[in-house]
């Protein structure tokens, strides 16, 4: 015991000489009697070593913070690069699925290259599982009322006129579970999509297993899309709709700024995270909470209310923490 409290004294006050170490060599009979008088001289031992480095030149104590400045900078910059990489990487345009993909093809993107919707966690209720979700153009697509109050943390996504659409909810046992379900439905119904939410280094954020609402659609709906299928599978007859489809939310940075959704290794929607405190408190009377908001490029042919669920899966790590 004498020989670790000799090694703290000498990590945390490397200014104590032998000499000194050598008067505390002679408490080691009866350590556990005299624990309490070691414990005291090595605190004085502490506060004579803090006393003498406020005594030293002032330019050994400037010498001192501009280190802990040019440390603090260099991460600072090495962050900064991150991030200005992985915003240029974020402003690729997302690839098209070979087919529909879709939790209700009504809300499938049509647009030719990508569509733009915004993902807000409402700054209105004391807790942060409402969201609303709208087009670029600010007209609103979906929004999201939570629960607090139930075990499961339900939240319920409604499209624009209010009509319910689904249920949103985490397993009591395990959090980092969540199912969606259609609107009243009990706990043994069979979810819709599926996800397992983690945090693992170079490891999907969440793992969604859904079922393809346009594998049961018209093979005719499903060849519209001209782009769809390699050229064999067109010559074969058309492209093959898999039933169940897997999509991983990978985070792109260690601030999770950037995440992008991948599906049979295409990066169909890129979602990036808004940082800007005035766009944060736009709407907002004080006191601001800055809750978090994401910006997403969805590529053509995935289903817009597929990516918002996916985006409050996601924000359920995030939501609610200021900036």
């Amino acid at each position: 015991m004498g020989t670790c409290i000799r090694y703290c004294m000498r990590l945390c006050c490397p200014m104590v000489s032998g000499a000194q170490l050598a008067v505390m060599d002679m408490h080691r009979l009866g350590e556990w009697t005299n624990l309490r008088a070691l414990a005291k001289r090595a605190f004085n031992l502490s506060f004579c070593w803090a006393a003498s480095f406020w005594a030293y030149p002032q330019h050994y104590r400037r010498r001192a913070c501009q280190t802990f400045e040019a440390y603090h900078a260099g991460n600072a910059a090495v962050a900064n690069n991150s991030r200005r990489s992985c915003m240029a990487f974020s402003e690729q345009p997302p690839a098209r699925p070979r087919w529909p993909i879709a939790l209700r093809p009504e809300t499938i993107a049509r647009a030719e290259i990508e569509t733009i919707i915004m993902v807000r966690n409402s700054p209105e209720p004391w807790h942060s599982l409402d969201y609303i979700v709208t087009h670029h153009d600010g007209a609103v697509l979906f929004t999201v009322h939570g629960h607090p109050w139930t075990l499961s943390q339900r939240q319920d996504f409604r499209d624009a006129s209010g009509l319910p659409l689904f249920e949103l909810r985490c397993r009591w046992y395990d959090s980092s579970v969540m199912e969606l379900k259609l609107p009243g439905s009990t706990a043994i119904s069979e979810p819709l999509l599926t996800a397992k939410c983690r945090v693992a280094v170079q490891k999907p954020r969440a793992v969604m297993r859904f079922r393809n609402a346009c594998a049961l659609m018209d093979a005719r709906t499903t060849q519209s899309y001209s782009y769809m299928g390699s050229p064999e599978q067109r010559r074969m007859g058309g492209a093959t709709v898999d039933d169940e489809t897997v999509m991983e939310i990978f985070a792109m940075d260690v601030d999770n700024l950037v995440h992008v959704a991948v599906i049979e290794d295409q990066r169909v929607a890129f979602i990036d995270r808004v940082s800007d405190p005035e766009v944060l408190a736009q709407g907002q009377k004080p006191p601001f909470r800055f809750r978090p908001m994401w910006r997403v490029r969805v590529a053509r042919g995935v289903d817009l209310a597929l990516i918002a669920v996916a985006v409050v899966i996601v924000g359920q790590q995030v939501a609610g923490l200021a900036l």
